[in-house]
């Protein structure tokens, strides 16, 4: 295995370690609002936002394996879906959606190389654009934001 592929997992797997470290606490809070506010509670599930956390862990498990080309681009690819599920219901100028792109487009160069962040960058910029005009002329309608303590943590 030659160096800059050996780099390039082990970028990838300190990724998915710090990203399954966040999702976990994350889980938490969802299932801590989600028993707190019982049936008022009306973000996303506990159960469908735990499936978020197995899914980094099944990326780590398919990089350790010798599969971390493709766990790098399914992690790509899991933060983007994700990302641009945030921007089409929060909004695209929201600031944690912007500065995910940005970690997206930063993420996929390291991983992949130039030309797959130049690629990356070229299609977050065909879905902010017309999905800031839909909500910018209200076609498409965002959900309020409402701030909570635990918000810190996302931001931090």
């Amino acid at each position: 295995m030659d160096e800059d592929r050996q780099r390039r997992e082990r970028i990838l797997n300190i990724i998915l370690i710090g990203s399954i470290v966040m999702l976990v606490i994350l889980d938490v809070i969802v299932l801590v609002y989600s028993y707190r506010d019982g049936s008022h509670y009306r973000e996303m599930s506990f159960s469908v936002f735990s499936l978020l956390p197995l899914f980094f862990i099944f990326l780590y498990v398919l990089s350790r394996r010798g599969y971390a080309a493709l766990a790098s681009y399914l992690l790509i690819l899991g933060y983007f879906v994700s990302n641009s599920y945030a921007a089409y219901r929060w909004g695209v100028t929201l600031q944690v959606v912007i500065l995910a792109y940005a970690l997206i487009i930063i993420m996929a160069t390291i991983l992949r190389g130039p030309r797959f962040g130049f690629l990356t960058t070229t299609v977050i910029t065909a879905l902010i654009i017309p999905l800031w005009y839909a909500q910018f002329h209200g076609i498409i309608t965002m959900q309020r934001q409402e701030l909570r303590a635990a918000d810190s943590v996302v931001f931090s």
